[in-house]
């Protein structure tokens, strides 16, 4: 992290550079990477507000690059563990979007209330919709802001998503 997190802050000053001297009109902005989970969760945070992004995603069955242009299927996440956070100010946020994350994997690793985002059908070709993206990013932040209404202060991500999912969740946590 103390190498690779400076460069994510870096990356958006680029960009910004970048806008500046040849116009926002003349720039596009596509992300596209395989980068381990919290890094993605960070670039999202980075450049989330840097106007539109269009994201691509690896597509393993095709082997190749691909947008995100299926339609909305309307399948959301499952809430779980909400109510075990009455006194809590510490808890760990497990969303699964490609698979299950096994509540062993969770329960030897944290000692405090888990919720759980699961989405229905969860599976590796379940995020090609940039539509469903964002509104399960706001399904995502809406559970965030749900846990710090009840005086929740720390929340350790648990996350099971494909590149694309993983930093368009980063991009609807704001960085303040």
């Amino acid at each position: 992290p103390e190498v690779i997190l400076p460069r994510i802050s870096a990356m958006r000053l680029s960009l910004n550079q970048q806008k500046t001297g040849s116009g926002v009109d003349s720039s596009k902005v596509v992300y596209g990477g395989l980068t381990a989970v919290p890094f993605t969760v960070m670039t999202g945070i980075e450049l989330d507000d840097e106007g539109q992004i269009e994201v691509v995603d690896w597509d393993r069955g095709a082997e190749s690059w691909r947008r995100l242009d299926e339609e909305d299927d309307g399948k959301s996440f499952v809430i779980t563990g909400l109510q075990t956070v009455s006194a809590s100010k510490r808890v760990a946020l497990a969303v699964s979007v490609s698979y299950q994350i096994a509540n062993e994997d969770i329960e030897t690793t944290f000692n405090m209330p888990i919720i759980r985002l699961t989405l229905e059908g969860a599976s590796s070709a379940a995020h090609w919709s940039k539509d469903k993206q964002a509104r399960l990013a706001i399904e995502f932040l809406e559970t965030v802001k749900e846990l710090k209404a009840k005086g929740v202060d720390e929340i350790h991500l648990i996350l099971a998503s494909p590149n694309s999912m993983s930093f368009n969740l980063g991009r609807r946590y704001d960085r303040r």
